[in-house]
């Protein structure tokens, strides 16, 4: 089914919101992650709206998040790409800023092994999800876009051994979202 909301390219690595500036219509992936120890995913900011929020990225319970669940632990876990704004102190606690620009790569470390979701701002450990992935057992990518024509990828820039503060090695894998718009 096409997504009208977004270009999606790529083979489901790039994202693009077409439509107009609104918090509707989140975009998850279709598969959850996978049950392994440690999972890691990635998104790069190719184009957005300097000086401006207009994202949440982390984890959702289901692959059709409520249109502003954003927010709302109960379906999901996310950082908001300003400081200071309160609009994601129910999913995070806060260690570095979450401001993002053109080029930064925000990544999510799913650590069943410590049992906690960690947010990265280019290798440097930005956040620490409140709640846990065993109260969470299904996670899918998630992604609040709210400025049209703001472009993400999803990829493979910062090796997860790179990170701060990472504790356990693995096989890392990472999922792109489905291409629904052919």
């Amino acid at each position: 089914m096409p997504n009208k909301n977004y270009n999606i390219s790529e083979k489901g690595r790039k994202i693009t919101k077409i439509s107009g500036d609104s918090w509707d219509n989140p975009i998850a992936s279709t598969k959850p992650f996978e049950t392994t120890p440690i999972f890691y995913f990635q998104v790069k900011i190719l184009h957005a709206k300097v000086g401006c929020g207009g994202l949440f990225f982390g984890v959702s319970n289901t692959a059709n998040p409520p249109t502003f669940s954003y927010s709302d632990p109960n379906y999901t876990i996310c950082i908001y790409n300003q400081d200071n704004i309160g609009l994601d102190v129910d999913s995070v606690q806060h260690k570095n800023s979450c401001v993002v620009s053109i080029g930064d790569v925000l990544a999510i470390v799913v650590d069943r092994i410590q049992d906690s979701i960690l947010f990265y701002k280019n290798g440097k450990l930005a956040a620490v999800g409140k709640r846990k992935p065993s109260e969470m057992p299904m996670l899918y990518a998630a992604l609040w876009i709210f400025y049209a024509d703001n472009t993400f990828e999803v990829g493979d820039f910062i090796p997860y051994v790179k990170l701060d503060n990472v504790i356990h090695m693995y096989k890392h894998r990472f999922y792109s979202i489905p291409n629904n718009s052919q």
